[in-house]
């Protein structure tokens, strides 16, 4: 398990199932703001996704990637959180807490971890005891959705449903592509150095999939990733020709007749990644 940390803190940023907090969730008796490690597990919890997720304590985040540590004097009892996470949230929430060294800091992971009873939702109301504290009333329930945290919406109940009445597994039903390829036209080309990414995403079946997709294009000294639309309001704003640049996203289905796709696209350019 150490390996898998030590692999999250060098290599990945924060996403779906990745967080990074810089000091320890208070629990202790007489802790006023407390609310959060409640939300933030509940979250976790209500993934769909069977991999583990991690939130890994004394890390330092920058753009959501570990910049520096603060080392954890004395690690709080899993037992404690178990006991405060089962007095508000049902079903029972499955992880661990656990310490590690890394670079000669004591720094700790909670790993979430087999939580197939989705939803999991507060059994009776919270309230921090502060006055601008977190409050969560009876059958909220709050999930991941890249970096961030939201409550559950209708269509969250729906899916979740579908899933525990036996939606069967469909990942050999999904074909993907992924294509690195020049600019035909000259105007993008005469650098040699602007390339487009394009990424098919075939149904093999002939019935519709409904799919998440998070993927991450970081960056480096020499390359730069950019939207599509960025790129042709450069070319625009340059007063190039820009009927010369074409920016498409298509999605094919093998089987006639044509199944409509709904797709939503958000776009976050940070300083490491886009």
């Amino acid at each position: 398990m150490k390996e898998t940390i030590v692999n999250l803190i060098e290599n990945e940023s924060e996403n779906t199932k990745l967080d990074f907090k810089l000091e320890q969730y208070p629990i202790e008796k007489g802790d006023i703001k407390k609310g959060e490690f409640l939300k933030d597990m509940c979250a976790f919890a209500n993934l769909s996704s069977k991999e583990d997720k991690f939130i890994i304590i004394g890390a330092e985040e920058k753009n959501g990637v570990a910049v520096g540590y603060k080392p954890i004097d004395k690690l709080h009892d899993q037992a404690s959180y178990q006991q405060f996470l089962n007095q508000y949230i049902e079903p029972e929430i499955n992880f661990e807490y656990k310490s590690i060294l890394y670079q000669g800091n004591h720094l700790a992971y909670f790993r979430i971890f087999n939580n197939d009873k989705r939803p999991y939702l507060f059994k009776k109301e919270y309230k921090d005891n502060l006055a601008k504290g977190n409050q969560y009333r009876t059958g909220a329930g709050f999930i991941r959705t890249g970096t961030s945290t939201r409550e559950l919406k209708r269509e969250d109940f729906e899916k979740i449903y579908a899933e525990r009445v036996g939606a069967e597994d469909r990942s050999e039903d999904i074909s993907f592509k992924l294509t690195i390829g020049n600019f035909k036209s000259s105007e993008l080309s005469y650098a040699g150095y602007i390339k487009h990414l394009q990424v098919d995403v075939e149904n093999l079946s002939n019935t519709s999939i409904d799919l998440d997709v998070e993927a991450k294009v970081y960056n480096n000294n020499l390359v730069e990733a950019q939207f599509g639309q960025t790129l042709e309001l450069k070319l625009y704003n340059d007063k190039r020709d820009k009927s010369m640049f074409v920016y498409t996203a298509y999605l094919n289905t093998a089987f006639p007749p044509f199944i409509p796709i709904n797709t939503n696209v958000e776009f976050q350019n940070n300083s490491v990644y886009l």
